[in-house]
């Protein structure tokens, strides 16, 4: 499952975790999880495999895929209210 900074937020948010935790975790900085979170920086797929080898730690694959999907919800509803 591929993921995107916003769903990775949303992931941490709801695991519990703070930023400076997830760094850790994956061994990188809390300043790279930031700007992944914000969409200016990317990740390589071994750090987007070890993030959500993270998040597999706390959710179920099912799980993981209804939040990854009620977070693209609520992101498409928000930019439809940016239109306006």
């Amino acid at each position: 499952m591929k993921l995107t900074g916003n769903e990775i937020s949303t992931l941490r948010n709801v695991a519990g975790l703070s930023q400076t935790e997830l760094a850790r975790q994956v061994n990188v900085t809390t300043t790279h999880i930031s700007y992944i979170e914000n969409g200016t920086r990317n990740m390589s797929e071994q750090l987007q495999k070890r993030i959500f080898e993270c998040f597999s730690q706390f959710f179920t694959e099912d799980q993981l895929q209804e939040i990854v999907r009620m977070s693209r919800s609520i992101k498409r509803k928000e930019a439809k209210t940016d239109e306006k």
